[in-house]
């Protein structure tokens, strides 16, 4: 199983800008302002960024498109999607 930082690694070397996230949140903290601005795919960044924390990862999606396929509502949304491609889901997509 891949750790914070390997994923954080592995998400920069796909021209994923990153930054870290406080330990199980969901939000920047206050002093990450602008993170956009910091985001990276620098990896000496990221590895000093997750050095002995377990800091959740956030990916800026600027000039990226992102699909949220949620099951809710009674609605598969990864079922909806994969028929957008007769059932293949053969999309060129990170996943």
């Amino acid at each position: 199983m891949k750790t914070k930082l390997e994923w954080a690694l592995w998400l920069a070397a796909r021209n994923v800008r990153v930054f870290p996230l406080p330990p199980n949140g969901t939000r920047p903290s206050a002093e990450w302002k602008g993170w956009p601005d910091h985001a990276t795919t620098d990896a000496a960044q990221i590895c000093a960024w997750w050095d002995g924390t377990d800091c959740n990862i956030a990916a800026c999606t600027t000039g990226l498109l992102v699909a949220d396929l949620d099951m809710k509502n009674g609605k598969n949304g990864v079922a909806s999607w994969m028929q957008l491609h007769d059932n293949e889901g053969g999309f060129d997509t990170l996943t």
